[in-house]
C-alpha cells in the first residue's frame, strides 16, 4: 500500500508498533467516514444518485489503477470506501489484496457476501473478482443496506446466515435485487458485474468507458484552452503562435519571466458537442507598465462559428515581470473592479488538487516548462514547479458552479479573475463566495496550507438564473402576495444582501397545516423552505410530525436552518432543486409557488398515491382541491 501514487486510494502515512504483533498502519484522514456508515445514516433523498454516481465512479478509477499494477483488491465493500467532502471518495483496505494478477489466489480469507461465485467453487481469484465485488458494492449504494440483508429464512422469520446465502450463491438461486430509482445504464452495469460467468464480466477498463458515455463531462472553460491546442492533436510548442504576438516596440524579454495575470471568459453559447469550424479574432485592447515590476497587456480574443454566430469572448492579461517600459501606456483602461465584501462569506467550499495536477492539465496545451520543469521554475524564481493559473481558475469554476448552479454547467455566463499568488499543485483550493446580486458572485481563493490568497476577492462570477433550478422557482410566490414587489425590492436593498426569500407569516403556516390535516405520523416535505419556519413549526406541538423535511435551492438559507438552534434529529435540510430529490416516505408536501405548465405532471411521478399538496397563494389547474381556505395576507 506505501507505493501506491493514486487520488483514489488512501495513502499510507506511516506505521507504528511496540511488538510485532503491535503493528498498526496510519492513514490519511478521511472526514466522512466510510460508505457503510453513511449509506445507514443518510436517506436517498441526503445521497442523490448523481452523488453516488460520483463515488462510484471514483471507485471505478481505484479499479483500473489497482489493476494496472498487477493487484487484485479482493474484497471490495462498503466498509473499504472511505469519503472526505474535500478529498472525494478513495479506496483502502489491503490487508487481503495479492499482487501479481497472472498467479491464482486461494480464498483463505474475506467476507462470502461479496465473493464471486468462481472463487468458492474453485477456490482461485480471477480478474472477475473485482468486479463482481464491485456489482454486490452498487447493491448497497442502491438499498442503503448490505447485500441480501432482507433475505428472510422462510422457516424460522429470521435473516440469512452468511453459510446459506454462500450455498445460494453457489447454486445460483440468489442474486441481489435493485431498484426502479437506479439510473437504467446503471442497472445494466450492476447486473452484468454479477453474471455467474466471470467471462461475461466487464473489465475496470470497460467501466471507465462506461462512465464516460454515461456521465455528464461538461467543460464551460474549454475556449480558454483552444488558444493553445488550434485545431493541433500533437504537442504544441509554447508559447503557441495564437498567443506570441506583442506590439510594435516591445523590448525582448524572458519568456520564462511571464505570468498569467488576468483572465476573463465570457460565454454566449455553449460550443457545439459534435465539434464544428471556429474562427478566433485577436485584438490587443491595451498595453500599461506597471513601474519596475513589469508590464500587463490584455489581449482579446472574439470566438464565433462558421455562420459568423458569437460563441465565446476572452481577455488575457499576461503579465511581463522585470520588463521597463519606456514608453507610456496605451489602449483601454481596465474596468475597476469590485471591492471586498464587509461581510462574511455566503457560501465556502474547498477542494483539493492533486500532485500531479499541472502534468495532466497541461495535457490541454499549455505546455510551458514553468509547470513542469524544476529547473525551468527555480530560475523564474519558484521553489518547484507551480499549477496553472488557469486550472486554479477552473477547479474554482467548479466550485461557483456546484455552489450556485447546481452543478449544471449551462448556467455559466461570465467569469473574470485576478491571479495574485501561485498554487503549487498537491494543495488545496478554498472558495469564498459572496451573492451580490441575483446572478453576480464574488470570491477569493486561498491556498488551505499556506494560508495564501492565490485569486483575491475582486474577482466575479456571473451565472444564468435559470440553471438555479430546472423546475419552478420559489421566489416568485412573493410576486403574488397581498403587497407590491417594491416593497420586496426595498427590503432587499436595506439587507444589502441579495435573497428572493420573504417569510410569510406564522398564521399562515399553521393555517396550511391544519388544512392538510397534519398528524404524527406525517412525513412533511417543504419545498422552497426558506428560513425552515415550517419545518420547525411542524415538529413541534401540536403537530409533532415524526419527520420534517425542507428544500431549497439558496445555499445561505438552507445554511441558517442547519445552523438554527430549532434544528433537531426530527428535520432535515437539503440544498437541491425538488426535482432531483426523492420523496421517500412522504405523505405531505406543502409549497408557495406560482403554477406552472408541468407541475402536476412532475409531482404526480414523484408522490406516492395519497400524498396530501398543500399550495399557498395558488392553484394546480390540474387538480380540484378537496378543501380551501381563506387566510391572512402572505406578507
Amino acid at each position: 500500500m506505501g507505493s501506491f501514487d493514486s487520488p483514489y486510494i488512501v495513502h499510507l502515512v506511516g506505521a507504528l508498533w511496540t511488538t510485532p504483533s503491535t503493528l498498526k498502519c496510519v492513514l490519511e484522514f478521511m472526514g466522512m467516514g466510510d460508505l457503510r456508515d453513511y449509506l445507514s445514516k443518510h436517506s436517498h433523498a441526503e445521497y442523490p444518485w448523481h452523488e453516488k454516481i460520483k463515488s462510484i465512479n471514483s471507485v471505478v478509477q481505484a479499479l483500473v489503477y489497482l489493476h494496472s499494477m498487477q493487484i487484485i483488491h479482493r474484497i471490495l465493500k462498503s466498509r473499504n470506501v472511505l469519503l472526505d467532502s474535500i478529498k472525494g471518495t478513495k479506496l483502502t483496505d489491503f490487508g487481503v489484496s495479492r499482487e501479481d494478477i497472472q498467479e491464482t489466489m486461494t480464498v483463505d480469507v474475506g467476507t462470502y457476501r461479496w465473493v464471486a461465485p468462481e472463487i468458492l467453487q474453485l477456490n482461485h481469484y480471477t480478474v472477475a473478482a473485482d468486479i463482481f465485488s464491485f456489482g454486490m458494492l452498487l447493491s448497497e449504494f442502491d438499498a442503503h443496506d448490505i447485500t441480501y440483508a432482507n433475505v428472510i429464512n422462510e422457516k424460522n422469520g429470521k435473516p440469512l446466515v452468511d453459510t446459506a446465502i454462500v450455498g445460494m450463491v453457489i447454486a445460483g438461486t440468489i442474486k441481489p435485487k435493485f431498484s426502479n430509482g437506479m439510473p437504467a445504464w446503471l442497472h445494466d452495469v450492476a447486473v452484468r458485474c454479477i453474471e455467474s460467468d466471470p467471462n461475461d464480466c466487464p473489465t475496470a477498463y470497460e467501466l471507465v468507458n462506461i462512465f464516460r458515455e454515461h456521465t455528464a463531462y461538461a467543460f464551460p472553460l474549454y475556449p480558454v484552452v483552444l488558444l493553445f491546442k488550434g485545431d493541433s492533436q500533437d504537442v504544441v510548442p509554447f508559447p503557441p503562435p495564437s498567443m506570441s504576438s506583442v506590439p510594435n516596440g516591445m523590448p525582448d524579454f524572458n519568456p520564462g519571466m511571464t505570468l498569467h495575470g488576468e483572465q476573463t471568459i465570457e460565454i454566449h453559447r455553449p460550443l457545439p458537442p459534435g465539434g464544428s469550424t471556429v474562427t478566433c479574432h485577436k485584438s490587443i485592447l491595451s498595453f500599461h507598465p506597471k513601474g519596475a515590476s513589469g508590464a500587463l497587456m490584455e489581449t482579446e480574443y472574439k470566438m464565433v462559428d462558421a455562420d459568423g454566430q458569437p460563441l465565446a469572448t476572452l481577455v488575457m492579461g499576461s503579465f511581463y515581470r522585470g520588463l521597463e517600459s519606456t514608453f507610456k501606456g496605451q489602449g483601454r483602461i481596465a474596468p475597476r473592479r469590485p471591492a471586498m465584501p464587509k461581510r462574511d462569506p455566503d457560501v465556502v467550499l474547498a477542494l483539493a488538487t492533486s500532485p500531479a495536477q499541472a502534468q495532466f492539465y497541461r495535457l490541454s496545451g499549455d505546455y510551458n516548462p514553468l509547470h513542469i520543469d524544476y529547473e525551468f521554475a527555480e530560475s523564474a524564481g519558484f521553489p518547484q514547479p507551480i499549477l496553472h493559473g488557469l486550472c486554479t481558475m477552473g477547479v474554482t469554476a467548479r466550485a461557483l458552479l456546484q455552489s450556485f448552479c447546481s452543478n449544471n454547467s449551462n448556467g455559466f455566463k461570465k467569469m473574470s479573475v485576478r491571479f495574485s499568488k501561485p498554487c503549487f499543485p498537491g494543495e488545496t483550493l478554498e472558495t469564498r463566495m459572496w451573492k451580490t446580486s441575483a446572478s453576480t458572485v464574488q470570491f477569493q481563493v486561498r491556498v488551505v496550507e499556506r494560508n495564501t490568497i492565490v485569486l483575491d476577492a475582486r474577482n466575479s462570477f456571473i451565472f444564468h438564473l435559470h440553471s438555479m433550478a430546472t423546475g419552478i422557482t420559489r421566489f416568485q410566490a412573493v410576486f403574488r402576495g397581498n403587497r407590491s414587489r417594491k416593497l420586496h425590492v426595498e427590503r432587499v436593498k436595506q439587507n444589502q444582501v441579495w435573497s428572493p426569500f420573504v417569510p410569510c407569516k406564522m398564521q399562515a403556516v399553521h393555517a396550511m397545516l391544519s388544512l392538510g390535516r397534519v398528524s404524527a405520523e406525517d412525513t412533511l416535505l417543504d419545498i422552497g423552505s426558506g428560513d425552515g419556519r415550517i419545518v420547525f413549526a411542524v415538529v413541534q406541538e401540536p403537530y409533532s410530525v415524526k419527520k420534517a423535511i425542507g428544500i431549497d435551492i439558496d445555499p445561505v438559507l438552507i445554511r441558517q436552518c442547519l445552523q438554527s438552534p430549532q434544528y433537531s434529529k426530527a428535520t432535515e435540510f437539503i440544498l437541491d432543486d425538488w426535482v432531483n430529490v426523492n420523496f421517500g416516505d412522504v405523505t405531505i408536501i406543502t409549497m408557495f409557488f406560482l403554477p406552472h405548465e408541468s407541475i402536476a405532471r412532475l409531482l404526480a411521478a414523484k408522490c406516492k398515491p395519497g400524498t396530501r399538496v398543500v399550495t399557498y397563494v395558488f392553484g394546480i389547474a390540474e387538480w380540484t382541491p378537496i378543501a380551501t381556505i381563506s387566510t391572512v395576507p402572505f406578507l
